[in-house]
């Protein structure tokens, strides 16, 4: 039976003090995302409403809800808790993903594609696009985005 449904367990190697610093500051970055969304979700969702992601109005629910599922999920990974195999390499997937669905936001702030005048990554807090959001965004996405990678070993040992 442990063949089909492996246990959940601890990564099996150490890592380093540095990438334990890494990695704990992308979980509070999450973190802060997570409560300033939640707490914001009444804001956040005509927010996103602007954004009319694939030619659908209204859809403004449905993607700050994904969008929360997806962050908490890639928490555990993170926290290199003890997990199952799969679920490590989804809440890998989940991190990763996260990560593109911020740097596409960005893009969309960037290239002027939408009329919008406010990043939906920290909920309703902030009311401009100004340059400080958009380079603390990129700035959140190169910390997750780099602590997901240099765990990449605790994958390796899941498969």
């Amino acid at each position: 039976m442990d063949n089909i449904l492996p246990r959940a367990s601890y990564p099996k190697h150490s890592i380093s003090p540095s990438l334990q610093i890494h990695r704990l500051s992308a979980v509070l970055i999450l973190i802060i995302i997570i409560c300033a969304q939640l707490m914001t979700f009444e804001k956040l969702v005509p927010i996103l409403d602007n954004y009319a992601l694939f030619q659908i109005k209204n859809n403004g629910q449905i993607i700050a809800s994904i969008l929360v599922i997806l962050e908490v999920m890639a928490l555990p990974y993170l926290l290199r808790m003890s997990l199952s195999p799969l679920f490590r390499i989804v809440s890998c997937g989940m991190g990763i993903l996260t990560g593109m669905i911020w740097l596409l936001f960005v893009g969309f702030q960037i290239g002027g594609q939408f009329n919008v005048n406010v990043l939906p990554i920290f909920g309703g807090f902030f009311a401009s696009s100004s340059l400080l959001t958009i380079s603390t965004t990129l700035l959140m996405v190169c910390t997750v985005g780099s602590a997901v990678w240099r765990l990449r070993k605790d994958v390796s040992y899941a498969a």
